[in-house]
């Protein structure tokens, strides 16, 4: 199900180029009243709704004229879509020919590589990293990995489709060092509310069996709750340490916050070491990431 949440403000630089080319070609047809364009608006996003899944969310009043060109580009992506085979990626790109990185020096692998993502580019697939790659292990993972790789058999102007390394590597030192640096933000949101979806929902991604009622998602709401607020002053962390088996990693830290206790104008400061502890959620879950499972730091600990 396609959710256009963002509807009117996803493509809308492309939307309104192509609007101006198509008022010249409809010049000498007889343009359509404001009332009728929004009559056809409401049919086309049921017939988006109905058969594709489409979901639309209100929004602003917008241009009708450029609303409509809107929902036809996206009745064309959705019926393309629905149509759509598998395909390789390798099949995609029309078999390009290619060296094994083993046969190629530095120079030559810089310039295959370059060549490899511009071509990829070029017919709508692009690849991106999170980290820092060396270019050999790029070329490697194009010509040995992605090129194996089944996508949509859909030609779409202007849609790309993204493949993300670390996706099929993932660089666990930087995503525990994300996690924790997340998880201790959202526990020391300034102004944090605990009954905000979005703080509750934040700690539930981090604390993968939060629910409510938990030890650990109770003892960090009852924390957050006895302050007003928070403000941290100074946090770093030192180098992750995992298992052989990278099941599991702990973090220590260093932090300074300070918290505004309720009712009360004092501010209290915490200085000193913290230990997070996190485990790999990959084998339970089936997905990349990492969770927390206790933390010590001054003032709280779970």
């Amino acid at each position: 199900m396609q959710n256009y949440l963002l509807n009117w403000g996803v493509g809308f630089e492309n939307v309104s180029l192509h609007l101006e080319m198509e008022k010249c070609a409809d010049m000498k047809k007889r343009r359509k009243t404001e009332e009728e364009l929004r009559r056809e608006n409401e049919e086309r996003r049921r017939r988006i709704s109905q058969e594709f899944g489409g979901i639309f969310d209100e929004n602003d009043p917008i241009n009708p004229e450029l609303e409509n060109l809107f929902l036809r580009n996206v009745e064309r992506f959705e019926e393309q879509f629905a149509k759509a085979k598998k395909i390789k990626v390798y099949d995609r790109l029309e078999k390009p020919e290619w060296i094994p990185h083993e046969d190629l020096n530095e120079e030559e692998l810089e310039q295959q590589l370059e060549s490899m993502l511009q071509r990829m580019w070029e017919y709508g697939i692009a690849l991106n990293t999170i980290c820092e790659v060396e270019d050999r292990e790029l070329y490697r993972f194009i010509t040995e990995e992605l090129f194996e790789e089944v996508m949509d058999d859909v030609d779409i102007p202007d849609m790309i489709c993204n493949f993300i390394y670390e996706d099929y590597y993932p660089n666990h030192v930087y995503n525990v060092k994300q996690v924790v640096t997340d998880f201790i933000n959202i526990l020391l949101q300034e102004n944090c509310n605990v009954n905000d979806w979005f703080f509750n929902e934040q700690l539930k991604v981090f604390l993968r069996e939060g629910y409510e009622g938990s030890e650990a998602y109770t003892k960090v709401k009852n924390f957050v709750d006895s302050y007003t607020s928070f403000y941290i002053l100074d946090f770093s962390m030192d180098q992750p340490r995992l298992s052989e088996n990278i099941q599991s990693a702990k973090v220590r830290f260093n932090i300074h916050y300070k918290a505004l206790m309720e009712d009360s104008d004092e501010e209290l400061d915490f200085e000193g070491k913290g230990t997070i502890e996190l485990v790999n959620i990959f084998n339970r879950l089936g997905v990349h990431g990492w969770e927390v499972t206790s933390l010590d730091m001054p003032a709280f600990s779970f």
